[in-house]
């Protein structure tokens, strides 16, 4: 794979998966150095054998994936189908499966009993509110922080039963393929004090006169 064709494949990245290939392809470039291996040329056996390096080192199922995706993007899509490759990878899931990300849950209502007596929500400080909304922002929609940053107050529709926002900016999980996200927050008459769509109206409704040029709901 030439110079020019990698620059194009590593632009198709997001900052946060280029960060997670970063340290693949470091481990990659040191281990290349060390057998005397081509960076750009080297073959399976070469790549399964750093891969069972980075095995004995310890790195579990998660990690080698990575460092493979990583090598793949240089040397060519063959390394992630190769059926070797893909054999190992299988084997190192099986002797040492990846670890879940969180070790333990939280009970949201824990969080909702707590943000529902920070009402009405026309008269608790700014401060609060916007905590609120934020907080309930994440729970009905399930988004990503980075999805809810990118709300633009122009995207944002009414209608008699919920708010529609949605969200045209590229995001870490936007692709080709895949349609972009649409929030739809409910109105919920049932409790009001812990209603997404009433707790945005009213915020937007207040920080009215302090946005200026701002089109972000969220402003400091």
């Amino acid at each position: 794979m030439s110079p020019a064709t990698i620059k194009i494949n590593i632009a198709s990245l997001s900052n946060s998966s280029l960060r997670q290939y970063n340290v693949g392809l470091k481990k990659w470039w040191k281990f290349c150095l060390s057998t005397n291996t081509g960076v750009f040329l080297a073959s399976i056996n070469q790549v399964l054998r750093f891969l069972t390096n980075e095995f004995e080192n310890g790195a579990s199922y998660g990690p080698i994936n990575s460092f493979r995706s990583a090598v793949a993007l240089i040397l060519g899509p063959e390394i992630g189908s190769n059926p070797d490759i893909k054999r190992f990878c299988k084997g190192a899931s099986n002797l040492r499966p990846a670890l879940p990300r969180y070790n333990v849950t939280w009970d949201p209502k824990i969080v909702l009993d707590s943000i529902s007596k920070w009402f009405p929500n026309e008269e608790i400080p700014l401060q609060h509110l916007s905590g609120k909304l934020a907080t309930l922002l994440a729970l009905t929609t399930g988004q990503r922080l980075q999805t809810l940053i990118a709300i633009d107050i122009r995207n944002i529709e009414k209608t008699e039963e919920h708010i529609a926002i949605k969200i045209p900016a590229h995001l870490k999980t936007s692709g080709h393929q895949r349609l972009q996200p649409n929030l739809i927050l409910p109105f919920y008459p049932e409790d009001p004090t812990i209603c997404v769509a009433r707790a945005l109206e009213i915020y937007l409704d207040r920080t009215r006169h302090l946005r200026n040029e701002t089109t972000s709901p969220f402003i400091s």
